[in-house]
């Protein structure tokens, strides 16, 4: 018996590999699984497009590798992750210098107080952007993995270990974009933010009141609650919770002429309110308080001399009233006037023998 075999045809299938930012999102999910999942980056992709310069193809644009070129030559214009072709080229600014060393203070150490993490990534991000052109901060893997060295502590090793786990899972050629910062950004803000911060500053905005005359610490005060609670400067609700803090006093001079439209037309009237107030009150208390002659004469009253003549208010008088005169010290005044004679002028002085 004879057998007869019937042609085979092979099929080939192609997949679509996955992009960049899907594979360090998968890594990421696949780390950090015990912690609530962030949420995606705002703003859609990151615009970094898969190794090779982007498409819908595999990594290479093709079949080739990683750049853009043909099998087994080197890669092409574009860098791993669709980056522009290297500094240096046609319309390319020029490559940062090679020692350029970092500058200005580190973060201080995050220990877990969630009314610090704010802070922490203000002055992480203040710190990058001091630094840009040092080139290991220009990658994205490097600036998650020194943040990690900032964050110590009990309460957050854990997350600290498990987020350094999924940066080993990258690869520095093909992963290194910012996808990586984004992730880092957004799962710290899950795990450590304060989620009462808005609230307990909307609170807080409520209860404020200025303590006369002290208008400039009551503003500071008051925008820096607002920016905290997510109320926007041009909102009514705003402009009513800042009169709400007022007295009543500085709330009638704001309100005279009707409302402000602004706020920071409500913000001046309510400066100058104050400091008129203040005037008033400092001229009201130096007239109620300073005696009639702010300057009084406490030195006591002494005779002045013209040349060489002595003068007071009595004219010489009183001083010559209880005074024995005879004609050797008699003033200039009783000329023609009768007195004693001075007896022991006429006497001879005694002669020794």
């Amino acid at each position: 018996m004879s057998t007869t075999t019937a042609p085979t045809e092979t099929v080939g299938f192609t997949t679509t590999a996955p992009t960049q930012e899907q594979r360090v999102t998968k890594a990421f999910g696949k780390a950090m699984k015990k912690y609530d999942p962030p949420n995606p980056p705002s703003g859609g992709p990151s615009g970094w497009g898969p190794p090779g310069g982007g498409g819908s193809g595999p990594p290479g644009g093709g079949s080739g590798p990683p750049g853009g070129g043909a099998p087994g030559s080197p890669g092409g214009g574009g860098s791993p992750g669709g980056a522009p072709p290297a500094a240096g080229g046609a319309g390319q600014p020029a490559p940062p210098p090679q020692d350029v060393r970092p500058h200005g203070s580190p973060p201080a150490t995050f220990h877990g107080d969630r009314a610090l993490a704010d802070n922490f990534l203000d002055e992480l991000k203040l710190y990058f952007r001091l630094n840009w052109a040092v080139p290991a901060y220009q990658s994205h893997i490097t600036r998650a993995t020194y943040a990690l060295t900032y964050i110590k502590g009990e309460q957050v090793a854990g997350w600290v270990r498990d987020f350094g786990e999924f940066l080993d899972t990258l690869d520095p050629l093909y992963d290194d974009g910012p996808i990586v910062w984004e992730h880092f950004l957004d799962s710290f803000r899950e795990r450590f933010q304060d989620s009462t911060k808005e609230n307990r500053a909307r609170n807080e905005l409520e209860r404020l009141q200025l303590k006369l005359p002290l208008i400039d610490e009551y503003t500071s005060k008051f925008e820096e609650l607002a920016r905290q609670a997510g109320y926007l400067a041009g909102n009514p609700e705003t402009r009513q919770l800042f009169l709400h803090g007022l007295p009543r006093q500085v709330l009638e001079e704001v309100m005279r002429g009707g409302t402000p439209a602004t706020y920071q037309d409500l913000k001046q009237k309510a400066v100058e309110a104050v400091r008129a107030r203040q005037t008033i009150d400092n001229i009201v208390r130096w007239r109620d308080h300073v005696p009639q002659n702010p300057f009084p004469n406490t030195r006591p009253n002494r005779p002045f001399y013209f040349g060489n003549k002595r003068y007071d208010d009595q004219r010489g008088q009183s001083r010559f009233q209880n005074r024995q005169w005879n004609s050797s010290n008699a003033p200039q005044q009783m000329n023609n006037a009768p007195v004693p004679m001075d007896l022991d002028r006429t006497r001879a002085p005694r002669q020794g023998y």
